[in-house]
């Protein structure tokens, strides 16, 4: 997840791979970290090692990003004797936490000659 780069007398902690808040496992990680001296003072040799360790705690904050389908478009069948409230197939989206029901907002037929209908859906959601 991080990584750790040395700049000058920094170690300086970098994201190694992309943040997911929302399919993290976690959200708090623990990352140790150690100095050394590799250059010693010859004169100080009886002070023992020259290398210290700290411990640090990054914790992963949410961003109200956007929703994202998971995929770009949707296509589905359902056969015209399907009672009313039958589930077709579901719609996935990521980056929220709570979304009411979706709506359909639109339908309009489409341009390939087909008695197909697309819909425009909208969902009310909130982080």
């Amino acid at each position: 997840m991080f990584s750790i780069e040395a700049i000058d007398n920094l170690g300086v902690l970098k994201v190694k791979k992309r943040l997911d808040y929302e399919t993290a496992p976690d959200h708090k990680y623990s990352v140790r970290v150690r100095a050394r001296n590799t250059h010693p003072d010859p004169n100080l040799a009886y002070l023992g090692s020259m290398d210290d360790v700290t411990d640090v705690v990054i914790t992963v904050t949410d961003v109200n990003e956007p929703p994202e389908f998971t995929e770009v478009n949707y296509e589905f069948s359902v056969r015209e004797d399907a009672i009313r409230g039958f589930p077709i197939r579901a719609v996935v989206r990521r980056g929220m936490r709570v979304c009411f029901p979706a709506n359909l907002v639109s339908e309009q037929p489409r341009n390939d000659g087909t008695q197909e209908n697309s819909a425009l859906m909208s969902a009310t959601c909130r982080p």
